[in-house]
């Protein structure tokens, strides 16, 4: 399989590394998709849970929300 010729992927540039000031949107950020999630899961997810860099309040990350 080839690489697919992406531009961009959510947050940031492929290839680019780039680590931001922390931004308390990025909580925000994740509660919108974490009730995206659960409308379509439902009782299925047992837990939706931000995790990674962006979770952490005061601490620098890259712009992408795990989840």
């Amino acid at each position: 399989m080839g690489h697919r010729k992406t531009k961009s992927m959510i947050g940031l540039k492929r290839g680019t590394v780039k680590l931001l000031k922390y931004n308390p949107s990025w909580k925000k950020s994740f509660e919108r998709e974490a009730s995206k999630i659960k409308k379509v899961f439902g009782k299925t997810a047992l837990r939706i849970e931000h995790v990674g860099s962006t979770a952490i309040p005061g601490l620098s990350a890259k712009p992408i929300i795990d989840i």
